[in-house]
């Protein structure tokens, strides 16, 4: 059972006599990889196989990875970078199935898209959490008021970049 992509940890007990109890605990996806396909991830990053999937539709798609890297070690990389984006996104309190529509891996680089208004959200090659903060306090102003910005550049030390 513990062999299958899907399942994520396997325990097995016996109980009185005759009684075996399995406890299977399943992956959760966290978010949606385009890599040749779609596929969903989860939180470790571990691409689900295509039979597990639910289909979720809310979930942010991380795109730039391709198919081919994503076997290799820098392909991997890319993609845990990603979901540790993802994972500051939600501690730094933005609903990522809400306002993140796709996380874009460019080398080094990461761009958020944000839901709805299309706005690209340039966060650079580190110190994501810093620049996430920088977003979550130009964010009520930016990006919830009717003509929102196509580009909000958090890339630089002091300043915000808005296009």
């Amino acid at each position: 059972l513990a062999s299958f992509g899907e399942v994520e940890s396997v325990r097995v007990t016996r109980r009185f006599f005759s009684t075996v109890e399995c406890r299977l605990t399943k992956r959760e996806p966290v978010a949606l990889l385009l890599a040749g396909s779609m596929r969903e991830v989860d939180g470790v990053g571990t691409v689900l196989p295509k039979r597990a999937g639910r289909g979720d539709i809310d979930l942010p798609v991380i795109t730039g990875i391709s198919e081919r890297s994503i076997r290799k070690e820098s392909g991997r990389r890319s993609l845990t970078r990603a979901l540790e984006v993802l994972r500051l996104i939600r501690a730094e309190g933005f609903a990522p199935a809400r306002q993140v529509s796709e996380i874009h891996v460019d080398g080094d680089d990461i761009d958020l898209v944000w839901t709805g208004s299309g706005t690209l959200i340039r966060l650079g090659r580190d110190e994501h959490a810093i620049r996430l903060r920088k977003l979550k306090a130009v964010s009520t102003v930016l990006l919830d008021r009717e003509q929102r910005p196509a580009v909000v550049d958090l890339r630089f030390d002091r300043q915000v970049v808005i296009r």
